[in-house]
């Protein structure tokens, strides 16, 4: 008779297959774009220059649209009062991108839930249309830009300290949805813009000063 160890490895479930290739071949895939992204956040907010919120949070979105969303807005939160800085779509988009720059980020409940209360929200299938505003003429903004999911994230350092503004990302036609570990990496990048946000505005107020003097 075979000895016991080898009879016992042949029954095992699985002892004689390898795990599936496709699905753990598509998340190590997956994982390694996640990173890369990261990699390419890194470097856009590492480079020393002396931006003000919007040239950053620009280089932010440049990062983001295309590889990773369809849409990417940026909203500033100054003293309380929001301004839409960066809105970066398809170039083929140019009046949906228009009246998304010109929508007033108070009159997006996602925007203004984000700011005001520090959540997250990732949506697939959003069952609120309204949910990013209306353009000029009353046309819901998720519906104009065909939104199948979206990822809104707060700006700030911890989750104690102040929100300096939201970063919205939002998917369209046939991609497939925002994922939760997407999100998560959203969510990081999203600390880490405001990290940088945080270091501009010193060096900003003494470029500031030194061109004054």
């Amino acid at each position: 008779p075979p000895p016991v160890g080898a009879q016992a490895a042949r029954s095992a479930p699985g002892a004689a297959q390898s795990a599936p290739a496709g699905p753990y071949l598509a998340e190590v895939v997956r994982h390694a774009e996640l990173m890369d992204l990261l990699d390419a956040m890194a470097t856009a907010l590492l480079a020393r220059r002396a931006d003000g919120p919007a040239e950053l949070l620009e280089r932010v979105a440049r990062v983001l649209q295309g590889r990773f969303a369809d849409w990417v807005v940026a909203d500033l939160n100054d003293a309380g009062t929001l301004r839409r800085l960066v809105v970066l779509g398809p170039a083929q988009a140019e009046g949906l991108r228009a009246a998304m720059a010109d929508g007033d980020p108070a009159d997006c409940p996602l925007v203004v839930e984000a700011t005001a209360a520090g959540t997250s929200a990732l949506q697939v299938q959003p069952d609120d249309p309204e949910l990013f505003g209306r353009d000029g003429e009353g046309a819901a903004l998720l519906v104009r830009a065909e939104v199948t999911s979206l990822v809104c994230v707060p700006l700030r350092t911890g989750p104690t300290t102040p929100v300096r503004g939201a970063l919205t990302l939002l998917r369209s036609g046939g991609r497939h949805a925002f994922e939760m570990a997407e999100a998560g990496v959203v969510d990081r990048i999203s600390r880490h813009v405001a990290l940088a946000l945080a270091a501009a505005e010193p060096a900003r107020g003494r470029n500031t000063a030194e061109a004054a003097s």
